[in-house]
């Protein structure tokens, strides 16, 4: 998903929960502006920090936007396996090595799944 698809994604959220983009300011802290300007992809793919603000405003999960904005892409070929279960991590690393065996971990996966793994222990956190 490029940036331009990705902030039509956000803006659909956000019109799902009724928001403005005033409000939607209002409720994370960044201008209104620069929330547009995400939404039209002028801004790039946001930062890991602003899907966390933006999560809770969209009713969306953090993990999810995360995947969304391309954050866990290397973990899941959608075309593949479409009925991935996205929230487990050690399912989707199981797939990975009944596909390609062995797997080493780059440090730049090694950031991610500590990412995805924070993403979902704030999940599980809310609902306990």
């Amino acid at each position: 998903m490029n940036a331009q698809e990705f902030g039509s994604y956000l803006k659909g959220l956000r019109k799902r929960q009724g928001l403005t983009l005033k409000k939607l300011e209002e409720l994370t802290g960044y201008s209104n502006s620069y929330l547009s300007q995400i939404e039209t992809g002028k801004k790039g793919i946001p930062s890991p920090e602003i899907l966390k603000k933006l999560e809770s405003p969209l009713g969306e999960k953090y993990s999810q936007l995360m995947f969304r904005a391309g954050y866990f892409e290397w973990m899941y070929d959608e075309e593949a396996d479409p009925m991935y279960d996205t929230q487990d991590l050690g399912f989707v690393l199981h797939q990975k090595r009944v596909l390609y065996g062995d797997i080493e971990l780059t440090d730049q996966d090694k950031k991610l799944i500590t990412l995805y793994i924070n993403a979902l222990v704030s999940e599980r956190t809310k609902k306990a």
